[in-house]
């Protein structure tokens, strides 16, 4: 429940997209194509973007923003294609070397991630978000005390740089160093109060302390900011379990599972619950339930 968020390629293509309109007025479809972006229709600004491509094979903004469009939809390798051939042409864009080592992340390869972010570090040493995307990946590869050197080091070169702490705080988390991590989601929100992710997170240190009443405030700021967020439900239904307030925990979890009938742990830790409270009908249920997702797990055994 951990998870890192990236801020800095929305950033990158909020920039991006604010200076490639001004060049796109000649051209329709890369005008279509950023537009359609805006309005998150990946598909469309796809279509439009390699119309673009068609006209002119070395468009380089078309051929970003196809890019950034297929990353979208989870098409890394064709999203890794159009990076490549940016790079073919500038091979010191290190916008796109960030980029693209972003989409190899996603796909599940981090060697060439790395390679890439390294580069990008190398090409824009003082630019802070480099050092962010890096930290995911070595976040990825389990390496916390270099994600929290990388972290360290954008924080040194832009301090108001909110993601920068909360995935700090992560791999403090994952460190169990706790002190630290909550440090680092509280400045978070100082920085940036409607960030979602930082009340979840620290909600998770604090339970990880055993500080159950600050983590189930922290939760339910979260889904008062997002309530669709499922894991806030999750997190706080394993909070009121450990409070024993069982009442409370059954509801979110249950809340938690009519979001994503799918979320197997939500099911095993509500038939503890039930078990707790000797309902043993829902709990065979909600373990059947839990084995029927996760059919090699010994926890419902």
């Amino acid at each position: 429940m951990t998870k890192l968020v990236r801020s800095f390629s929305l950033v990158a293509v909020i920039l991006l997209l604010s200076t490639g309109m001004v060049a796109a007025e000649k051209q329709d479809p890369l005008r279509q194509c950023t537009q359609s972006l805006s309005q998150n229709n990946f598909t469309q600004a796809i279509t439009f973007c390699t119309q673009a491509i068609t006209e002119n094979p070395n468009n380089l903004e078309a051929l970003y923003w196809r890019a950034v469009s297929r990353v979208q939809l989870a098409q890394y390798a064709e999203a890794i294609a159009d990076y490549s051939q940016i790079l073919s042409l500038q091979p010191q864009n290190a916008e796109a070397l960030s980029s693209r080592a972003e989409a190899y992340r996603l796909s599940g390869n981090l060697t060439d991630a790395l390679s890439d972010a390294s580069r990008a570090i190398e090409i824009e040493p003082k630019y802070a978000e480099r050092y962010i995307g890096r930290g995911l990946i070595l976040y990825d590869l389990k390496r916390y005390d270099d994600v929290i050197a990388d972290l360290t080091k954008a924080i040194a070169l832009d301090s108001k740089l909110f993601s920068a702490y909360n995935n700090r705080g992560n791999a403090y988390n994952d460190k169990n160093q706790y002190d630290e991590a909550i440090a680092d989601f509280t400045k978070t929100i100082v920085l940036e109060p409607k960030f979602v992710p930082a009340y979840n997170n620290r909600g998770i240190a604090y339970s990880s302390q055993g500080r159950f009443k600050e983590a189930i405030a922290d939760f339910t700021k979260t889904i008062e900011l997002e309530p669709q967020f499922i894991p806030a439900y999750y997190n706080r239904g394993n909070a009121y379990s450990n409070q024993n307030q069982y009442t409370e925990a059954l509801a979110d979890y249950t809340k938690a599972l009519e979001l994503e009938p799918q979320f197997a742990p939500a099911y095993f830790n509500r038939g503890n619950v039930y078990s707790k409270q000797k309902l043993y009908k829902e709990a065979i249920a909600d373990f059947t339930k839990f084995l029927e997702l996760n059919p090699n797990s010994a926890q419902g055994y």
